[in-house]
C-alpha cells in the first residue's frame, strides 16, 4: 500500500490553438489524494468527439493513471463502442472527484488504494487487519489550517471559510491573533504578498552560519541528540556587551564568535552529519544577510562586507575554525534499528 501525503501541482502549457492544453501529471508524482487532477481526462474526453481510437487510448491512459495511484481499475475495459468508452471514462473521473472532495472535506473514508489481500492464516489475518485499521486511522488524520491565526494542527476544526472555531467567535477585524492586531510575525515580498513562514534562505542555515549573522550573543547549550540531530537544553542566557560596531558590518568574523564544542567519540554511521552544524557556506550566509537587510528593519542599516570571508581562503564552504573543543569520554552505542 502506497501512502499518499505530500503535494504536487499540475502545470499547463500553451498550445497552438486558443485554449491551453492541460498536461497530465504522472500519478507516481502525486503524494496527496487532494492533488488528483482530472482536468486532463475531461479535456481529452471532450476533444475525442466520438472518435473510437481516441476514447480507447484515453481508457488505456486512465488505467495507467489508476495503476500509478495503486488503485483497482477492473471497471475500465476498452470496448468497441464510443458511447460505452466515454461512459466508463466519465464514471472513472467522477470516482476520482468523489475521492478528492471527501478527502478535502476531512471526512472519514477508507483508503482508496488499499489492495491488501487477507491471508487465510489466523495469525497473519489478525496482524494484517490490525495494520489496516491503524493505516486507516492514520489516513484520516488531517492537518487543518486557519486562515486568520494561521494555526496548523491535526484535526483542527475550521468552517467553510477556513477559519477555526476560536477565531470565528471573535468580532471580524478584531481577531486576537489576526494580521490587523499585529500579533503574528510576517514578511512581505516584492509583490506585496504576506508570508507567515520562515524563508528558505534562513531555514537552510547551519548553526555556525547563524552565529555569523546574529546581532546578539546568547549562551545556548546545544547538544547532539542522535544521528546528527541538534537540540538545545537548559537555560538561555544573553550577555550584555558593546555591539555598536559588531552589529553594523556583516558577516561577523570567526574571532568575534565563540563556540564550545564538546567532542565525544561516536560509533554511529552518521557521524559526518554532526560536523555539518559547524560548517559555513559563504553563499548561504550572503543570501541570508541580503534577505535580512531587505525585509528586517533591525538589519536595514547593516553593511555587508564580502572581504570578511577572507578567512575561508577562497573556499565556498569550510568549518568554523574558532571552536573550543572539549573531549568527552561519553560514547554513543550503535542502534541497529536506525
Amino acid at each position: 500500500m502506497r501512502n499518499i501525503r505530500a503535494r504536487s501541482k499540475v502545470k499547463s502549457k500553451a498550445n497552438t490553438n486558443s485554449s491551453p492544453s492541460i498536461q497530465k501529471t504522472p500519478a507516481s508524482n502525486l503524494n496527496d489524494f487532494a492533488d488528483i487532477d482530472t482536468n486532463y481526462f475531461e479535456q481529452e474526453l471532450h476533444n475525442s468527439k466520438g472518435d473510437l481510437a481516441k476514447t480507447q487510448k484515453l481508457i488505456e491512459e486512465m488505467k495507467q493513471y489508476f495503476e500509478g495511484l495503486n488503485m483497482p481499475h477492473g471497471h475500465l475495459n476498452i470496448g468497441r463502442s464510443v458511447r460505452k468508452n466515454s461512459s466508463q471514462i466519465n464514471e472513472a473521473i467522477n470516482h476520482l472527484l468523489r475521492i478528492v472532495s471527501t478527502y478535502q472535506a476531512g471526512k472519514d473514508m477508507n483508503i482508496p488504494n488499499s489492495n491488501i489481500h487477507i491471508d487465510s492464516n489466523e495469525n497473519s489475518r489478525q496482524f494484517i487487519e490490525e495494520t489496516c485499521r491503524f493505516e486507516r486511522e492514520m489516513f484520516n488524520i488531517h492537518f487543518s489550517h486557519c486562515s486568520t491565526c494561521h494555526r496548523r494542527k491535526i484535526n483542527l476544526h475550521v468552517n467553510s471559510n477556513g477559519v477555526c472555531s476560536r477565531c470565528s467567535k471573535e468580532k471580524k477585524g478584531h481577531n486576537k491573533f489576526g494580521h490587523e492586531n499585529s500579533a503574528l510575525p510576517l514578511w512581505i515580498d516584492k509583490d506585496g504578498n504576506k508570508h507567515f513562514e520562515l524563508p528558505k534562505v534562513l531555514l537552510d542555515l547551519q548553526l555556525a552560519e547563524c552565529l555569523l549573522i546574529q546581532q546578539v550573543s546568547p549562551f545556548i547549550p546545544v547538544i547532539h541528540i542522535r544521528n546528527g540531530s541538534i537540540g538545545s537544553r537548559g537555560h538561555v542566557v544573553s550577555f550584555y556587551q558593546d555591539i555598536t560596531s559588531v552589529c553594523t558590518i556583516f558577516p561577523r568574523l570567526p574571532s568575534e564568535v565563540t563556540m564550545v564544542k564538546v567532542v565525544r567519540s561516536s560509533t554511529t554511521r552518521n557521524e559526518d552529519v554532526i560536523q555539518k552544524a559547524f560548517t559555513v557556506n559563504k553563499h548561504r550566509v550572503l543570501a541570508a544577510l541580503l534577505w535580512l537587510k531587505e525585509h528586517n528593519s533591525h538589519y536595514s542599516h547593516i553593511k555587508i562586507d564580502k572581504t570578511r570571508f577572507g578567512w575561508m581562503q577562497g573556499r565556498h564552504e569550510c568549518n568554523l575554525d574558532n571552536i573550543i573543543e572539549i573531549d568527552s569520554p561519553v560514547t554513543e552505542p550503535e542502534d541497529n534499528d536506525r
